[in-house]
């Protein structure tokens, strides 16, 4: 029965953990929107403007905001609600055999504009995760001939 106990105990535990996470989450994203509403109203404005004209998302991230850019690109081929549409999106980090070799050949610091270069056509949207892209500009912009940057 000690077992059984602290199973339980492990259990609420874990639960009670997951719950704070979970309002930790709510209350960044609250903030987030009341901080940057406005932006992020223009960039799904824009991003929804190059959908409707044939472009696709390109979202990356390191580390963490891998994750992020992994979950954006998801919900984007896979839409969370029946109605919606899939939309053409690709994180660039879920591509590890281009990421090991593009960091083994050339460096990390090159690894996403090689993959933007190669990818980037003229209704393409970039989405960067990275932490150093906040304040969320989000590296939303069309991408000019000639210049991957990222």
């Amino acid at each position: 029965t000690g077992a059984v106990e602290s199973g339980v105990a492990l259990l609420d535990t874990v639960r009670r953990s997951t719950l704070a996470k979970c309002a930790d989450v709510i209350e960044l994203r609250s903030e987030m929107l009341a901080e940057y509403e406005a932006q992020l109203e223009h960039v799904a404005q824009l991003m929804a403007d190059r959908f409707a004209r044939g472009g696709k998302l390109l979202a990356f991230g390191n580390g963490g905001s891998a994750t992020d850019a992994d979950d954006v690109a998801a919900d984007c081929l896979s839409p969370p609600h029946a109605l919606w549409r899939a939309l053409p999106a690709l994180s660039l980090p879920a591509d590890s055999a281009t990421m090991s070799a593009i960091t083994n050949d050339v460096g990390l610091a090159s690894v996403f504009a090689r993959q933007i270069g190669a990818l980037v056509r003229g209704t393409t949207s970039r989405w960067d995760f990275r932490p150093a892209a906040i304040p969320p500009t989000w590296s939303l912009h069309s991408p000019k001939p000639g210049n991957a940057g990222c």
